[in-house]
């Protein structure tokens, strides 16, 4: 697969690949920094297109976190996919966060 990256600072912002029935790009929209200035998910946009140029589907993802300790752990997981003849609005929430005891 041949890839093209861009890249602002120390963010990958765009991954472009050739595929063998078309291409993918991955937009990235945001990013959240954690307290160690790791990069985490945000918001991005994921879109594949036909050998033709056409676009076969787009999907823009939303995430969102917390801390627990010093682990960085999803509160939410958003995705809205649009193609052809179909579209998805999907959210997984997740709540209570903890962590297990060490043995």
């Amino acid at each position: 697969m041949a890839s093209t990256y861009r890249v602002k600072g120390d963010l990958i912002c765009q991954v472009n690949r050739e595929l063998e029935d078309g291409r993918f790009t991955i937009s990235v929209l945001s990013v959240h920094r954690n307290r160690e200035g790791k990069v985490l998910p945000e918001a991005y946009n994921v879109s594949f297109w036909n050998e033709d140029g056409t676009l076969r589907e787009s999907t823009t993802v939303r995430n969102e976190w917390t801390r627990v300790g010093a682990f960085d752990l999803p509160t939410s997981h958003a995705a809205v996919t649009a193609a052809k003849d179909s579209y998805s609005n999907v959210r997984i929430e997740l709540s209570n966060h903890r962590l297990a005891k060490a043995e």
